[in-house]
């Protein structure tokens, strides 16, 4: 009998920037990330200010959209600082459900740091090491899709070799 392997897929927690880069890119990445890397999430209030997706679509694409608890809008909101309120409750809904938050916002980054929240930058949702990483460079996701990075412009540099090649990063 063979043992089964169970691949860990974290939730994922996107912010608006990364949604809307990725929406007037190419939404089907946001597909194949859901499925093949981890499952995306959206707050309420971040996809109400993203206009590049319907709600009625958000399934399609493979958002599940979350709504926070009342306790946590209303922390969000009177929380002074650096931060907005969206990326203050995305930092305590990350927090409190587990998921990692995905940013390129440099503050809402160092914010997940000091509360221990996982964080990704947005294109690490393409080059996660993997089945996901594996599955989306096989379709051609980063050299034939002219609407995407390159291979070699996705992988970052203090990753070293890429993996499955016998090139090292640029």
């Amino acid at each position: 009998m063979g043992r089964s392997v169970t691949t860990f897929r974290p939730l994922l927690l996107v912010d608006a920037c990364v949604l809307i880069d990725y929406a007037t890119t190419s939404r089907s990445v946001l597909k194949l990330v859901s499925k093949h890397v981890g499952k995306l999430h959206v707050t309420s209030t971040v996809f109400r200010e993203v206009t590049q997706i319907r709600s009625k679509d958000a399934k399609k694409w493979g958002l599940t959209i979350v709504e926070p608890t009342l306790e946590m809008m209303a922390q969000a909101a009177i929380a002074k600082g650096r931060l907005s309120s969206e990326d203050r409750l995305a930092v305590a809904m990350s927090k409190e459900f587990g998921f990692t938050c995905v940013s390129n916002d440099n503050q809402l980054r160092l914010e997940c740091d000091r509360q221990g929240v996982p964080v990704l930058w947005g294109l690490e949702l393409l080059v996660q090491p993997g089945r996901g990483w594996r599955y989306l460079r096989g379709k051609g996701w980063f050299a034939g899709n002219k609407n995407m990075w390159s291979q070699q412009l996705a992988w970052p540099r203090h990753l070293g070799k890429v993996p499955g090649t016998d090139r090292a990063s640029p």
